[in-house]
């Protein structure tokens, strides 16, 4: 329940009673005002005039001046005046002179804003419209935005986090769009009380508001909430001033993110520089942001693998992100922001989390695909083998994998060479697909189609153009052939990941044969030569596909990985700092892991960040509370799950072959290892420790 205005109003009196002292005015910034903007609203919608009269009295008052004059002028009376602007906006509201019109409304908008120019850029007009929205609206009420984008912000400021000092403070920025058409960005009402800001930092929504009008005509507003990245730190960002115009690229980029849909990854964020004048070319307006050192060593600290900053060849700034982790991506605009941020937009990558001291905690499920640039990304032949196949274009690409292989990070690879050379990129990850968009071959057609009229930015959809005379299949075809594939823009790259999901359906077969279906098309149709299929996926395909002339996984170019030889791993760990410091030691870290990319990757990755040798590791890593308890935990319950401990039980104590059928499931769940049944072996040493002693497996 919102507090009462009138509650607030005699714990506020009491609180700033002594005038002379310092602590009851942060009290009541702490306490009381975060409360304010929901008690007004609540009295706004009751009409209770009276109770706004009491307050703007008040705050006219000696008695109010406390704020002013207690130690903190500036910041205080901002806070000060912006009670009153809220006052008076909601008596407005409340007054039954005020008629409830939406014109009545957005006279009053205009009219305060008018009043108040002299407010910094982040309360435009737009502001005004949404304080009057948000005072109208019940506390449980939809809002208007039609689309809420999160996205990491770093922000320079001088705070202490549990006794450490830092100059970096990763901040969360929510954009949301609103029904005005101006383009203007603006700080959300029930935070204007507690975001203050100095006037440059303010002046970045004005200046990223700019910036995306330059990019199309006709945008909505955007209304900015900002949030800290780690809840436990919130209070910091709440008292903070916000200094600075460094934000300016970062909050143009959260519009534009929230304009395209796009959801950025959590594991990226911007800082760069958005200058006045905003000319004609955008490009000339860019530049570096200020404090890039501190700023790269706080994505390293707070889990951000890869910051877009203005186009740099700063060696020493590359040479820093590398030894910390941090990929620097380097764009002269907001076009190649875009791009930028929606290559890696769909990574499974998991969220931040913090450990007690606030620094990165590792986490020790699957990662998703490395960003391109990542410093633990290794090049395979694989690699060149799919660049040359995007710029071949056949119809099918295949990319299979057991587990955890790479394959969504090779997929961000030939998404990005695709992009390069002027391909349109539709993405479907199998994992978001819901049960109801899986449960007919209609439902997942239609959810295929929304998914390329969003990233393709076309009009038509399967939905409008749907026959019931014909079948799904049919339907979906001729929607591609009618209305997608003769369009203008390139070549289109369908990429889909995890696709063996669909063998969890009933009719994955009449999806599969479709797709291969359009591969022999491509003899007598041209337009098919417009569509690349790229599918990537670990199930032995052959389990369950009999027909092979039914079947798209015998045709096209197929890429298969395979786990990294010592040679890679000799070089990841240079890449690491070399925590295996001998050559001894890295033939043992190769035995116990087998070459397994992500137990490679993230066992060099964890000897580095907690300056361990290899002995510490081996002595943990098996146990279920060791560094990679959750890989092998789930490594259990996959096992088990799937009904085959017997036959991993039977490999571990060489007593019998396993059958086929459970070699091929098991080696796609990457848990076998071994070119048949007859050859079957554990993937790796660590699995064969692990799983013996969780099985209960003697030998």
């Amino acid at each position: 329940m919102d507090a009462n205005l009138v509650d607030l109003f005699e714990e506020s009196a009491a609180v700033l009673a002594d005038r002379a002292a310092f602590a009851p005015a942060l009290d009541w910034v702490d306490r009381i005002l975060p409360q304010l903007p929901a008690a007004c609203r609540q009295a706004a919608i009751a009409g209770d005039v009276a109770a706004f009269r009491r307050w703007l009295e008040w705050t006219a008052s000696d008695a109010f001046l406390v704020l002013r004059d207690a130690g903190r002028g500036e910041l205080f009376e901002w806070r000060r005046s912006w009670t009153v602007r809220l006052c008076e906006t909601g008596c407005r509201l409340a007054s039954p002179d005020t008629p409830p019109s939406v014109s009545a409304r957005r006279a009053l908008a205009e009219e305060m804003a008018g009043a108040h120019r002299g407010l910094p850029g982040c309360f435009p007009v737009a502001f005004w419209h949404a304080l009057i929205r948000y005072l109208c609206s019940p506390p449980n009420a939809a809002s208007d935005g039609s689309a809420r984008v999160a996205f990491p912000l770093v922000l320079s400021d001088r705070v202490v986090v549990d006794g450490v000092e830092t100059d970096v403070l990763m901040a969360v920025a929510v954009a949301t769009l609103m029904s005005e058409g101006t383009g203007e960005l603006f700080l959300h009402p029930d935070q204007a009380p507690l975001r203050a800001m100095d006037g440059r930092f303010a002046r970045a929504f004005e200046l990223a508001g700019k910036a995306v009008c330059k990019i199309g005509v006709g945008i909505p507003d955007i209304g900015i909430r900002l949030h800290a990245a780690d809840p436990n730190q919130e209070r910091f960002l709440d008292g903070l001033l916000l200094r600075g115009a460094s934000a300016s690229g970062a909050l143009a980029a959260a519009a534009l993110c929230a304009l395209q849909g796009i959801e950025p990854d959590r594991s990226q964020a911007v800082s760069f520089l958005i200058e006045e004048p905003i000319g004609a070319d955008l490009v000339a307006t860019f530049r570096l942001a200020g404090g890039m050192q501190e700023k790269i060593r706080g994505c390293a600290r707070h889990g951000v693998r890869r910051l877009l900053t203005a186009h740099t060849t700063d060696a020493e700034l590359n040479l820093l992100a590398r030894r910390q982790g941090v990929e620097l991506v380097g764009v002269s605009d907001l076009v190649k922001a875009a791009h930028a941020l929606a290559s890696v937009s769909h990574s499974s990558a998991s969220p931040l989390s913090f450990d007690a001291q606030g620094d990165v905690a590792p986490d020790s499920e699957d990662r998703g695909g490395l960003p391109l640039g990542s410093p633990d990304y290794v090049v395979r032949e694989q690699d060149e083998m799919l660049e040359r196949g995007v710029a071949r274009r056949p119809m099918i690409v295949l990319v299979k994998g057991a587990h955890q292989m790479g394959k969504s990070s090779l997929l961000v690879r030939g998404i990005e060479w695709a992009r390069q050379r002027g391909a349109r990129i539709v993405y479907t990850d199998f994992q978001k697909l819901t049960p109801q968009e899986l449960l007919t071959p209609t439902s997942l057609f239609q959810a295929f189609g929304r998914m390329f009229s969003r990233q393709l930015r076309i009009a038509s959809s399967p939905e409008a153009n749907w026959n019931p005379n014909d079948s799904p299949n049919m339907n979906f075809e001729y929607w591609l052939l009618d209305h997608v594939l003769p369009g203008a823009g390139g070549p289109i790259f369908w990429f889909m990941d995890e696709a063996d999901r669909m063998f969890g359906t009933s009719f994955y077969p009449e999806i599969f044969g479709l797709m291969r279906s359009w591969h022999n098309d491509r003899q007598v149709a041209r337009l098919w030569h417009n569509l690349t299929i790229v599918l990537a996926y670990s199930a032995e395909t052959h389990l369950f596909i009999r027909d092979p002339h039914q079947s798209p996984f015998n045709v096209g170019l197929r890429l298969e990985l395979s786990d990294f030889t010592l040679d890679q791993c000799a070089d990841l760990n240079v890449r690491h700092g070399s925590p295996l410091g001998t050559p001894r030691a890295l033939e043992q870290f190769f035995a116990l892991v087998g070459g397994h990319p992500y137990l490679t990757q993230y066992g060099l990755g964890w000897m580095r960040a907690n300056e361990q040798d290899l002995h510490t590791f081996e002595a943990l890593a098996h146990r279920d509370e060791g560094p990679v308890g959750d890989h092998l935990r789930r490594l259990r319950s996959t096992v088990q799950r799937s009904n085959y401990a017997d036959a991993v039980s039977s490999v571990l104590t060489g007593r019998a072959r396993p059958s086929p059928e459970a070699f091929y499931h098991l080696r796609s769940a990457g848990v076998l290892a071994g070119e048949s049944a007859e050859h079957a072996r554990l993937r790796c040493r660590l699995y064969e420790q692990y799983l013996l002693r969780s099985l209960g497996t003697r030998r």
